[in-house]
């Protein structure tokens, strides 16, 4: 470049600087001088909300550079959070679609707690993804709490999407801990959604975590709950480094639910996952511990967590992988799976067809166990595999049991791996490091687990404990493992010398009637267990035995046996005598039972029944507690043992249940040398019962609850020493003595001040917290039987008003025992006798009431028929029937002067009926409010004042916030009350009001914020003139389930206090409910529509032609025509009509959607803006490409010049031309004129190209119907030819080496083919019949075919050859097989001929051999032609001229002797006369000869022969010649003879 070139290049290069400067200046936000002093006072970002931070960057950046060139927000500038007001204004942000924030850099510089905001908003929705990088710092995420039922993309975010591959959005580094979640589809703890479909647009999520928590999905009526993992729901972005100790609960109808991914389209590596993941829903389908659905890769990853699913209707269960579609490497699994079919330790299902599979290898499956329906498939390492899918190197453990049995020995399959055992000896028969080919991912660790490395959280490399048995050593992971054992033990088998460990918690819930371990039917059934079995601090559910069976428990009868570190939960067990939770009958141990637990439950038999034991003999049980009720109808109960008899002692435990029987204690019924126990029960019933032992004890310090009634009574002389025991003091929670003290400090125990200590070897939940009886005092009083609020009821029924006092349920309360409730508290006012109030507090804590039953024509009906008091709050009734008189109410007939009143409560269904006041909560009330409460039931009024909470709320107060649903009728009747003072924020929902004077809401002096159901009627009518401030109410409709008035939601006002009220608007068909409670009130009234006006400016430019609009989604849409007229809740959208080659940007107030949703009602003034359509051209070219150089545009707009298409090439083929846009007939000339529009797309088709195939080498084969033809892309399959005499060896391609069965493939050809057959010439077996006492071994025995083969004669002694018979035929002497005449096996049969023996003076003579100069055949002597018994074995020798023959130039025959001399010796000869002599030998012949002569002419010179004219010459050369001939016939002749 030349210097004035470069100048020229820097002044460019400066204009385009200080243009672009100029432009960011003039886009750049001005600010003022305050504002860049604001900036400068700024100490910490963190500090500022997001809208202030976007100033604060800003400012910077101008204060820095002059001007904002850098976004706000950038990889170098993030915005900090800090706190939980940061985080809901980025979802605010993103949600609304601030460009400002949505694709922006965010830092967490601080752990964040997100508690205050109930139902957390996630960051990015479906129409507005977030895009930005988010690094949580390694921060957690605390309080997160999601109730969505029809909820999508929820978690902490949303949907994450960056917008291209230049633009990808992360989330990365946070953790998210204790969440509770509750939605529909593609849910996770951190992220909802990740990515877009097929592209991603996403970098790696990684290093995240759920810690604890639940994840629930959940399914409406026909919907399904799908994509639900424990970080991310759905995900088209890899995954790495993460992990989840959280569980995950299915929905009802349920698939693709993961413990790391619920279904993910790509890789997810290093992640592990220990919870607990629940298919137990009608449908589930592709469960995993790391993903549901894997579609793409899973490598080193691992999990220990259970999957269990029904054995109906769970299916694709795997502890790595639900269905796996892709590689699975590389991991390992130690939980255990259940479900229906399709069940593997590893894997559900290995997919596997043409269009996906997938390949498991190098997996370990190290489960306790896998279960499926019997019926259908499972393995150890994969349930079902595809036909395409591959399974290799693959191993599982031995023990591991597969419905219920271990695989035998040799009988492994892919599906169930390679055994890997353990022994205490040899360790683990192969090491991770190996198996996994010591993948870096990992750190190892000798005969364990191997851990990942940059993965958080805390891991373990310990193996599980139930792969560490032995012979003497028997882990139990399953509850058909137990039942196993107890069938054994029962069938004779005590277990002696064995001890037993339990290595997971077992449900026994399959044995709905359990089989004790151990019979007791003296005195012939006496089968005991002997072993030891230890818990391990693991627990048994699901216990239940029902019957009158002697000797009942998990283990029916133990001797001479330890056991200990059991908890047993909930047991249900009934029977006979000795009955106990863990055992019925123990005896003669010398260590008993310790550190055991039953928590929950009800133990009841005849005699001898104890909440841990039933009978115990000479054996210990030290360091237990039970927490169950206890139940003898004949004799000796007790909460920990019901007899403890002969020796040893009970010690350090404790007992918190009601015991009841003849003879009981709360610690033990019958006992002896029992020391430091506490009765915690709150009764002891029965006769000869106290609060500890039911008799006299050897022993000291034992304690029980001071105020624990024994048969209804407070026992006052308590002692240490004694069967009632020290009197244990709960004052304000302090206890007067600490279980500490009491136990002695034993180590089994971690003690708690002024709590229940708890066993150290337990492994699940323990409660440390007193038994919510012993927090009260003389002024609090716990309630937690139906028993104690009837003694409330008589005591204040007997004047007793309980004021200063308060009343907490500690439990549900079932009333069912009495079936006509007499109501705490009476009044009489007509009557001479007194009334008696209820004046203290009751405070139900969110229990509920069932079983609540009145009757009669009495005044003052309900659970309090008389209330004067300070207040009532948190109950709830369920189903109650009340009939009474007047001031009837399902909680209180008549309240009065109170000044907090009623509130937090609930009726939940029934019916209230009575004459006069009747109300759904209160019939009457006077001076005292009602707030927060709601009632479902229906209330009837047989004349005046019926209300759906009050029928009469008399003189001052108010009813707040509160709504009914039931039907009233009545004279005076109204939806929420019959009449009032002042109605405040209420709403009716129910169907109908009947009475005279009667309303939807209420008959009241104020009245503001009311509504009702439009849809209500009123006397058979609905109501018209209803308002928020009359005593009809203001219109409300129900669309979709969801309530809604003509501004808002219902129940969204303020003061309808969120802490009491769960509101659930977004949840269709669900009512408020009160915190705390179960309860869970439902809607099912009509939709209704309430009609309002819309008016709507619309405007456009050059690309819009028109609009038109929809309303509801309606399939066809109208012409825009101004104001509308629509329903409240209807959905009105509007859409400009876009001409072609144009496209929608966007509206003039920004927002993008379209069609518009217009705001109903509303007034709106817009106008659509558009821009020049691009259009895209995408090619389908089937193999081809373009050559070097050219290319085809692919987009295009309405402004493009015309252009045509480039034609592709592809090997083998020929171009056919373009199909697609331009029709379906191929054309090699395409082009796109200017002004064109639309997508278009386009085929490339190819013409397979033909090459000839040419033959060589197949002479005598027929190959007339062989293609001569192969087309490229098709495999031409070539025959193998045949030929008579040959194998084919194989066809040479063009000169290869041979193949036989060839087929041409269709893509490795492109020019002529040249076969050339190769052949194997056939073979046959000579085989020779009739040659005994003949010498054939040196003749041939394999006849080539194509090869004569000569056949020698034989000789045998006194015979002569007569000939060779082939296959059969006629004898031949002298036989040539022919190269040609066979395709089979010869058989060879030898002929002969017996010979006479010969008189020695008759010998003939041998003849003369003529030859003119060459030989042309053998010359032939026969010699003692018709001599009887004469032949080859009189053969001595040969000689020619005195000297002697080689054998190999004559062969010899019989018949007699028949001497051939070969025609190669006779070309030997000389010219002249030879003498060939035969010297014979043998009886008679010795030294006798036999001559004849060979004589041999010349060849006659021809040269020689006579000119013409020369007669005499000519002559004599014709007589000579004349006579050759002659001499020649004679000999022919003679040869003829001889043969």
């Amino acid at each position: 470049m030349t210097k004035g070139n470069g100048r020229m290049k820097k002044i460019v290069t400066l204009v385009f600087v200080l243009l672009t400067l100029l432009t960011a200046a003039a886009s750049a936000e001005s600010y003022t001088q305050a504002d860049f002093e604001w900036a400068e006072a700024v100490e910490d970002q963190s500090a500022l909300t997001l809208k202030e931070q976007a100033k604060y960057l800003d400012i910077v950046k101008q204060r820095q550079r002059g001007i904002a060139l850098l976004a706000m927000g950038g990889a170098d500038t993030p915005f900090q959070i800090a706190g939980a007001a940061q985080l809901a204004e980025l979802a605010q942000y993103v949600n609304a679609g601030d460009a400002t924030f949505v694709s922006a850099h965010y830092v967490l510089t601080d752990d964040v707690n997100l508690s205050a905001y109930g139902n957390w908003t996630p960051i990015g929705t479906m129409a507005q993804p977030f895009a930005g990088v988010f690094d949580g710092q390694n921060h957690v995420v605390t309080g997160l709490k999601i109730d969505r039922s029809q909820g999508e993309c929820q978690g902490l975010f949303g949907y994450v999407s960056g917008t291209d591959d230049a633009h990808k959005a992360q989330i990365k580094n946070v953790a998210v801990q204790d969440a509770q979640i509750r939605a529909r589809t593609e849910v996770g703890a951190v992220v909802g959604r990740y990515g877009q479909f097929t592209q991603g647009f996403v970098e790696p999520l990684e290093n995240c975590a759920m810690i604890g928590g639940t994840i629930q999905g959940t399914s409406g009526s026909g919907s399904q709950s799908s994509c639900v993992g424990g970080i991310v729901g759905w995900a088209c972005g890899e995954i790495q480094r993460c992990y989840a100790t959280g569980d995950i609960i299915g929905a009802d109808n349920a698939r693709e639910y993961g413990g790391i991914v619920g279904e993910t389209y790509k890789a997810v590596k290093a992640c592990y996952w220990t919870g607990r993941l629940s298919a137990l829903g009608s449908y589930a389908d592709d469960f995993g511990g790391i993903a549901g659905t894997a579609r793409g890769a899973v490598t080193n990853c691992y999990t220990t967590g259970d999957i269990t699913g029904s054995l109906n209707n769970a299916a694709t269960l795997g502890s790595i992988v639900g269905c796996a579609m892709d590689r699975v490497t590389n991991c390992y699994a130690t939980g255990s799976v259940k479900g229906w079919r399709a069940i593997g330790g590893i894997a559900g299902q290995a997919y596997g067809d043409t269009y996906a599979h997938a390949t498991i290898s190098g997996c370990m499956a190290l489960n306790t166990s896998v279960e499926s329906n019997p019926f259908y498939s499972i393995g150890r390492v994969a349930g079902i595999t595809g036909q395409e899918s591959v399974l290799n190197d693959n191993y599982a453990w031995d023990g591991m049991r597969v419905n219920g049995q271990k695989i035998p020995e040799g009988q492994q399959s892919v599906e169930n791996g390679t055994d890997l055992t353990y022994d205490d000896t040899n360790g683990l028969s192969r090491q991770f490091e190996t198996i996994f080919g010591g993948n870096s991912a990992w750190t190892y660790a000798e005969n364990g687990l191997p851990t990942l490395k940059n993965v958080g959280g805390t891991q373990s490399s310990e193996l599980p404990s139930w792969m560490l048995g032995s012979e003497t050593t028997i882990y139990i992971t399953t509850a058909q493992q137990l039942k196993q054992l107890a069938d054994e033990v029962n069938a004779g088998d005590s277990k002696r010398d064995k001890t037993y460990l339990l290595a997971n918690d077992i449900d026994l819930s399959g044995y709905p009637n359990w089989t004790p371990i151990g019979r007791f039917a003296p005195p012939d059934d006496m089968l005991p267990f002997s072993g030891v079995f230890d818990g391990q601090g693991y627990s048994i559910t699901g216990l239940k035995i029902s019957g009158n069976e002697e000797a009942r428990g998990l283990f029916g009868y133990t001797y001479c046996s330890a056991i200990r570190n059991v908890v047993i939960r909930n047991p249900e067990i009934q029977g006979g005598d000795k009955v106990g939770a863990l055992v019925g009958h123990q005896a003669y141990s010398s260590e008993g039972i310790e550190n055991c637990a039953v928590i929950g439950g009800k133990i009841q038999g005849s005699n001898r029944a104890g909440g841990l034991v039933g009978n115990m003999e000479e054996s210990p049980i030290k360091n237990c507690y039970t927490t169950c009720e206890v139940i003898a109808t004949d004799y000796h109960a007790g909460g920990i043992v019901g007899a403890h008899k002969v020796g040893s002692g009970l010690e350090n435990c404790y007992a918190t249940g009601n015991v009841s029987g003849p003879n009981s204690g709360g610690i033990a019924g019958q006992a002896r040398n029992v020391e430091r126990c506490v009765a915690l029960g709150q009764t002891v019933t029965g006769a000869s019962s106290h609060r500890v032992l039911s008799e006299p004890n050897g022993k000291l310090n034992v304690y029980a609850w001071r105020r624990m009634k024994v048969n209804g009574i407070t026992v006052t002389d308590g002692a240490a020493n004694n069967e009632n025991g020290a009197d244990l003091v709960c004052n304000g929670g302090a206890l007067s003595t600490q279980f500490s003290e009491i136990f002695a400090n034993d180590d089994a125990w971690t003690y708690t001040e002024n709590g229940l200590p708890i066993l150290k070897a337990v492994k699940g939940e323990q409660s440390s917290e007193l038994p919510s009886w012993m927090l009260g005092s003389e002024t609090t009083i716990y309630i937690t039987t139906a028993q104690q609020l009837k003694q409330l009821a008589d005591e204040v029924n007997a004047g007793d008003n309980k004021s200063g006092k308060t009343y907490l349920l500690a439990n549900d309360i079932d009333l069912s025992v009495y079936p006509n409730w007499s109501p705490i508290g009476t009044f009489t006012p007509k009557s001479s006798q007194a009334s008696y109030p209820f004046s203290g507090v009751f405070d139900g804590q969110g229990y509920s009431i069932t079983g609540l039953k009145i009757s009669g024509n009495e005044d003052w009906k309900g659970l309090f028929g008389y209330a004067y008091c300070e207040a009532i709050r948190n109950v709830v009734i369920r189903n109650p029937e009340i009939e009474g008189k007047d001031q009837v109410g399902a909680l209180v007939g008549y309240q009065a002067y109170s000044n907090q009143g009623i509130k937090n409560c609930a009726v939940i269904g029934g019916k209230i009926q009575g004459s006069s006041h009747v109300g759904g909560l209160v019939g009457y009330m006077e001076e005292s409010p009602i707030q927060n409460c709601y009632s479902t039931c229906e209330v009837v009024a047989m004349h005046l004042y019926a209300g759906g909470i009050v029928g009469d709320h008399h003189v001052g107060a108010s009813i707040r916030n509160c709504y009914a649903t039931g039907n009233i009728s009545g004279t005076y009747s109204g939806g929420i009350v019959g009449v009032a003072q002042d109605v405040e924020r209420c709403v009716a929902l129910g169907q109908t009001v009947t009475g005279k004077s009667s309303n939807r809401v209420t008959d009241s002096v104020r009245i503001s914020d009311v509504y009702a159901w439009s849809g209500m009627k009123v006397n058979g009518n609905t109501v018209t003139d209803g308002a928020a401030d009359n005593e009809n109410g203001e219109d409300i409709l129900v669309h979709d389930g969801l309530i809604y008035g003509k501004n808002a939601q219902i129940f969204a006002w303020p003061g309808f206090d969120t802490a009491v009220w769960e509101l659930r608007n977004d949840q269709p068909g669900k009512l408020p409910r009160i915190r705390g409670t179960n309860a869970d009130p439902t809607l099912g009234l009509f939709t209704q529509s309430i009609m309002v006006t819309c008016d709507v400016e619309l405007n456009g430019d050059a690309g819009v032609s028109g609009f038109r609009y929809k309303v509801n989604d309606a399939a066809n849409d109208t012409e825009y025509s101004g104001v509308f007229t629509v329903n409240l809740l209807d959905k009105l959208e509007i859409e400009p009509t876009i001409r072609t080659g144009y496209a929608f940007a966007q509206w003039s107030d920004g927002k993008t959607d379209n069609p518009y949703t217009v705001a109903v009602p509303g007034t709106v003034s817009l106008t659509a803006q558009t821009q020049i359509e691009t259009y895209t051209i995408d090619y389908e070219l089937n193999g081809g490409a373009l050559e070097a150089g050219k290319t085809n545009p692919a987009t295009y707009t309405l402004e493009t010049a015309a252009f045509r298409l480039e034609e592709p090439t592809r090997a083998g083929y020929t171009f056919a031309g373009w199909t697609g846009s331009n029709g379906t007939t191929p054309q090699t000339d395409v082009g796109i004129a200017q002004g064109s529009t639309g997508n278009l797309h386009f085929e490339a088709n190819w013409t397979a190209n033909g090459y000839k195939i040419l033959y060589t080498g197949v002479e005598g084969a027929d190959v007339s119907k062989f293609p001569t033809k192969h087309v490229f892309g098709k495999d031409t399959a070539i025959p193998n030819p045949t030929k008579t005499g040959y194998g084919f060896a194989g066809w040479k391609v063009n000169g290869s080496a041979a193949a036989r069965d060839l087929t041409l493939s269709g893509t490795a050809y492109t020019a002529d083919i040249t076969l050339e057959a190769t052949w194997t010439a056939n073979e046959f077996t000579i085989t020779y019949s009739g040659v005994e006492g003949a010498d054939v071994s040196t003749f041939p025995t394999k006849h080539v075919f194509g090869k004569d083969t000569a056949i020698p004669n034989p000789t045998k002694t006194g015979y002569g050859f007569a000939g060779w018979k082939v296959n059969g035929s006629a004898a031949t002497r002298d036989l040539t097989l022919s190269g040609t005449a066979y395709t089979a096996d010869i058989a060879l049969e030898a002929t002969w001929t017996k010979l006479t023996e010969p008189t020695p003076s008759v010998i003939m003579e041998g003849g003369t051999a003529f030859i003119v100069g060459k030989a042309t055949e053998d010359a032939i002597m026969h010699i003692g032609k018709g001599v009887a018994n004469f032949g080859v074995a009189n053969l001595d020798y040969v000689d020619v001229d005195g000297k002697r023959l080689d054998p190999q130039f004559y062969t010899a025959k019989d018949g007699s002797i028949i001497l051939t001399v070969h025609q190669a010796y006779l070309n030997t000869l000389s010219v002249g006369e030879h003498i060939l002599t035969a010297h014979l030998k043998g009886p008679g012949y010795e030294g006798q000869t036999v001559s004849g002569k060979i004589v041999v002419a010349p060849v006659p010179d021809m040269s020689n022969l006579p000119q013409t004219g020369d007669a005499s010459p000519v002559l004599l050369w014709g007589a000579t010649l004349g006579l050759c001939a002659a001499v020649l016939a004679v000999m022919k002749r003679k040869k003829k003879d001889a043969a």
